[in-house]
This record gives C-alpha cells, sequence and structure tokens, in this order.
C-alpha cells in the first residue's frame, strides 16, 4: 500500500520487545479513508527516561489529548517507579496508515501496559462505520501483544456541554471487557474557563492533569501495586523521540521540501513562512543516531508519507561511536535516499558547533559530510560557520532551486493556497 498519510515517527529500539514481523498486514484496512484529510499532518512519539529498561512502561495511544496530558503521567506515575511511552498523532484508526504506524509504535519497547484512543479525528464520519476500524485496531494490539494489559481511553467533552454521540470506545470496552478511562463522565460540567482551552476541545495544564491522574488510576489498579517498582533513587534519563508534520499537506502546488534530523524542526515554521510562495514543508526529526539499527527504516517510512522534491538530510549528531563508524552508517542511508528517490534533489546538512562539549565529534563528522558533498557534487548547507541554522538552509534551498531572493522572502498571507498556518481556500 503507497503510504501517503501523513506521519507519525516510530519505530524500534534496538532492544525492541519484537521482531521487524509482518503481522500488521492482516490488520490493514481494506477500504481505508483516503488521505490526506487534514492540512496539517502531524505524528509525534516519545518515550520518557527512555533509558530505563528496568521499571514498568506503558505506552498511551492517541491523538493531541494524549500528547496534552502524557507529560503530566510521566510526572504521576513515576512515583510509582513506571515510565510512559505516547504514541499521538492526527490519524483515525480508519486511514491507510495507521495499523502500519501503529505496529511501529508496538516495537518501541516492552510494555506492561497499553492504553488507547481515538476518535477525535473524523476522518469517516459516522461514529459505528469508525467503530469497526477502531475494532480493528484493537484486536492488533491484542494480537502483536498477547500478553500485555489493555485499556481504553474515551473521547473527552467538549467545553460548551454538547453532547458527544460517538459512543464506540464505550460499545467497545462492554463487548471486549476492558476498562475504560470515562473523560467524559469526569469532566463534563466542570468549569470551561478554568480547565478547556480556548477552542473548546483541547485543555489547559489544569484539565491535562485531570486527565493524567484519571489514566494513572487505571494503571495502577491494571499493573497492581505489587508489581510497581519502588522509585526511591531511580535515575532520570531524557526522552527517546521521533517527531514529524507535514505542512500543507493537502496542497498539490509548489515544491515540497523534507527536512530530515538533526532538530531541524526548531526552524521549520520559519522556513515554511519564508518559502510560502514557492515550498510546503515536512520535517522528520529524531533522537535516534543515523548508526542506529532502525534509522534507515524509519527514514524510509518518513519519506513515503507525502510525495517530495527535495531532502535536507541533517541526522542527528553522535558522540558514542568512531567516525569510521558514523561515517559508514551515513553513507549507507545516504545511498538508500538516493537509490530510492531518484528524481528528488538531496542537500547535505552539516552540524552547529555551538557547544563545546560536542565540538570535537561535529568537527569530525562535519569534515566528513562536506568531502561527500564535493565527491557528489551535492549542495551543502554549511551550519558550523558564522550564518544561523535558518540563513544557512535558507540559502542553500534557495540556491538548488533557483529562487530568487525576491522569491526566497515573499510571505503568502493567511486563508491562501499555502498561507503559513497551512490554511487552503
Amino acid at each position: 500500500m503507497k503510504k501517503i498519510l501523513a506521519f507519525a515517527a516510530l519505530f524500534c529500539l534496538a532492544s525492541s520487545a519484537f521482531s521487524y514481523d509482518m503481522l500488521y498486514r492482516r490488520f490493514e484496512p481494506e477500504n481505508p479513508s483516503p488521505k490526506p484529510q487534514e492540512n496539517i499532518d502531524w505524528s509525534d512519539f516519545v518515550a520518557f527516561n527512555a533509558s530505563d529498561k528496568k521499571s514498568p512502561r506503558i505506552l498511551l495511544v492517541g491523538d493531541s489529548i494524549v500528547r496534552g496530558f502524557q507529560s503530566d503521567l510521566q510526572e504521576e506515575l513515576k512515583k510509582d517507579g513506571v515510565n510512559v511511552s505516547a504514541w499521538a498523532s492526527s490519524m483515525c484508526a480508519s486511514d491507510p496508515d495507521y495499523i502500519y504506524a501503529l505496529n511501529l509504535a508496538l516495537e518501541e519497547g516492552k510494555f506492561d501496559a497499553i492504553g488507547f484512543h481515538n476518535g477525535g479525528h473524523l476522518h469517516i464520519p459516522s461514529w459505528k462505520e469508525r467503530k469497526a476500524h477502531i475494532v480493528n485496531a484493537v484486536n492488533f494490539v491484542k494480537a502483536k501483544a498477547p500478553s500485555k494489559k489493555i485499556f481504553l481511553m474515551s473521547r473527552t467533552p467538549l467545553k460548551d456541554g454538547r453532547t458527544i454521540d460517538d459512543v464506540a470506545l464505550y460499545e467497545i470496552s462492554k463487548e471486549m471487557n476492558l476498562p475504560i478511562v470515562d473523560f467524559i463522565g469526569a469532566m463534563r460540567g466542570l468549569d470551561g474557563g478554568k480547565y478547556w482551552a480556548g477552542d473548546g476541545v483541547h485543555f489547559k495544564p489544569e484539565g491535562a492533569k485531570i486527565q493524567a491522574s484519571l489514566v494513572a488510576e487505571t494503571v495502577r489498579k491494571l499493573l497492581g501495586q505489587g508489581n510497581i517498582s519502588n522509585a526511591a533513587g531511580r535515575s532520570e534519563s531524557p526522552a527517546d523521540f521521533n517527531l514529524c508534520m507535514g505542512f500543507n499537506a493537502k496542497s498539490k502546488e509548489g515544491r515540497r521540501i523534507v527536512l530530515l534530523g538533526g532538530e531541524l524542526r526548531h526552524v521549520s515554521h520559519r522556513l515554511r513562512e519564508k518559502f510560502a510562495s514557492v515550498a510546503n514543508f515536512t520535517y522528520w526529526d529524531s533522537s535516534k543516531g543515523v548508526s542506529h539499527p532502525d534509522y534507515e527504516r524509519l527514514v524510509s517510512y518518513a519519506l513515503s508519507l507525502l510525495p517530495f522534491d527535495a531532502v535536507v538530510f541533517k541526522p542527528q549528531l553522535s558522540q558514542d561511536e568512531g567516525i569510521k563508524a558514523w561515517s559508514d552508517s551515513y553513507v549507507k542511508v545516504l545511498d538508500s535516499i538516493s537509490k530510492k528517490h531518484k528524481n528528488a534533489k538531496i542537500i547535505l546538512a552539516t552540524n552547529e558547533i555551538n557547544n563545546p562539549s560536542i565540538r570535537c565529534a561535529a568537527l569530525a563528522q562535519n569534515k566528513f559530510i562536506r568531502k561527500i558533498a564535493a565527491e557528489r557534487n551535492l549542495p551543502l548547507a554549511d551550519l558550523d560557520n558564522s550564518k544561523s541554522q535558518f540563513e544557512a538552509l535558507q540559502d542553500a534551498v534557495c540556491k538548488e532551486f533557483g529562487w530568487s531572493d525576491n522569491e526566497k522572502g515573499e510571505v503568502v498571507q493567511l486563508g491562501s493556497k499555502y498561507g503559513p498556518n497551512g490554511e487552503i481556500k
């Protein structure tokens, strides 16, 4: 199935609890909803306290509601010695790539419990039709992780109190005998000004804390107090992440440029505003280095989501290996991109050198990147010179496509086909 969906990041650690199997193919929907349906498609995976492999870990599957309370849940459950991973995306369970992306999320590690939430992105209008796709997704989770504890999380109430007719998750809870976190029952009637954000759908930090507390209560019941390790003395480590966003996903006009890795998401918004008259952007960013055993697979998936014209390739800086091993991995991934996407322009980017602790590794890797760019006659965005990251990327993209300075600086107004906030008339 051709993957034209928006992302997800997702992904598999070397120590994954699962091998790369093809079980997901049996659960891919026969009649998926067409994609893309949203103008900004996104997907985030995060694993808090990623280096802790001994403590229990849960996986949350959901959308922006889950993304809103996942940090609070980590803070709540770390008191019990439990870690949180979460995959949140703009996907509906009926989307063509949903099962594949869910499969990648499940392969991210060993999970003791899995919480499932879906239904906020209505890519199939009828909740009864969507229910069949949600059942299919839950059945896939049960088949992929048969020994894991599974719970559901309901949709959330609206600020204005309107009734949500969609009761799919409640029905599935009864039919499959799965516990459900009842957000609607617990939060209906609360002070809208205090707990809801301005859009009336999402939540302020106060509302997210309530949701985290409700989920934590269910997790504690499922895992059992005796199965939760003592958090005393447990060290905290950085989060592992895979993040992706496709701006103007519906637009078929202009060029599409993919920013691949290396914290480039931080400059993506400025680039899309500068190039809004001529280009659309997608970014994929990951804490995984180019030598990670799953890096190439994740890159391949990220580049399959939307058609594109150019890739800016800047893997995360690595300090954990020698330059020979790193350079071999770099070339392997670059060759894979070149082979699979022969018509796409490839722009290489060096690392910034603004931190003394990474200077030696960055200098060695940058020297190799410049060498490869020269040997293969590839354009280079040199980020370790006096220019800012934004300026270097802007100039490299502009030069490669032959865009003038005027085109580089034009910004299409909001509400146009490619406005900076992604509107399409």
